[in-house]
């Protein structure tokens, strides 16, 4: 089996055992918490910026998951777009 298949194969079976806990471990008991650890990464990222980031960027996640990220980013820029080799995590 090509690698890529098989990397494939394996993050469509973890999204639909748990998505979140494979995406966050320490972070998947509750919806809510799963949500504030993409807020937390989110803050992040924005902060290692320092404030050079524009509201008309557009941004690409590479390995999205179920946008964790990408959805707390939203407010911040004009377009986001998501990828993911996992079928699964994307729907």
């Amino acid at each position: 089996m090509i690698i890529a298949e098989k990397i494939k194969q394996d993050w469509n079976q973890r999204a639909q055992h748990h998505a979140l806990f494979w995406i966050a471990t320490e972070d998947y008991q509750t919806e809510e918490k799963f949500a504030q650890s993409g807020k937390d990464t989110a803050w992040a990222l924005l902060a290692t910026l320092s404030g050079l980031h524009h509201a008309s960027w557009k941004v690409l996640d590479i390995e999205c998951g179920i946008g964790r990220v990408l959805k707390a980013l939203a407010p911040h820029f004009h377009q986001l777009f998501g990828v993911d080799v996992s079928s699964a995590m994307i729907a």
